[in-house]
């Protein structure tokens, strides 16, 4: 085979190989996007307003769960903005005529870290408010958390928060 053909078909599986990196990349951020509108104060209750309620919290565990949620959503916040600046970073690369897969990959690999900050907060976050809930509070909790995730809530988790000295499943009023 000539070395001008051997060329050509090199040119040809980087090019291809170019265009399934850049339909993956798109493919990851136009999945991170599900859809849906975004949540706004009307269509979305207060969460301390609406636990306090739910699970029944003292004035002292509102208060404590108000300022919680806010330094949560503070932290939050400037993650959700970084993450918004780097995915505009890597459209405006893949928008590029000659886009830069390793500049591209750079970027997917900070976009992942910060993703796994926001993860690492909320699970701060949770951790944290059901320090001083009670058993009944942080069952309540868990079954909210999988409410508003749209899962259904697993038998076997159902009691992971029963006492240590307790015998025997926990059942609730709607069991018997």
């Amino acid at each position: 085979m000539k070395t001008g053909n051997k060329t050509h078909i090199l040119i040809w599986v980087l090019v291809v190989l170019l265009v399934i990196n850049i339909a993956a990349i798109t493919t990851i951020l136009l999945r991170s996007y599900d859809g849906r509108p975004p949540r706004t104060d009307e269509s979305f209750p207060d969460p301390p307003r609406y636990l306090h309620k739910e699970l029944g919290l003292s004035k002292e565990q509102a208060e404590r769960l108000k300022g919680c949620h806010a330094e949560f959503k503070e932290k939050k916040a400037g993650y959700f903005e970084s993450m918004q600046s780097k995915r505009q970073e890597i459209l405006n690369t893949l928008a590029e005529t000659n886009p830069d897969t390793a500049e591209l990959y750079r970027l997917a690999e900070d976009y992942g870290k910060l993703h796994a900050q926001i993860k690492k907060i909320t699970i701060d976050h949770f951790m944290g408010m059901k320090k001083d809930f009670s058993l009944q509070q942080k069952e309540k909790l868990n079954e909210f958390i999988h409410k508003i995730r749209g899962m259904d809530f697993p038998e076997d988790m159902r009691h992971q928060f029963k006492h240590r000295n307790q015998r025997g499943p926990r059942h609730n009023q709607s069991d018997k």
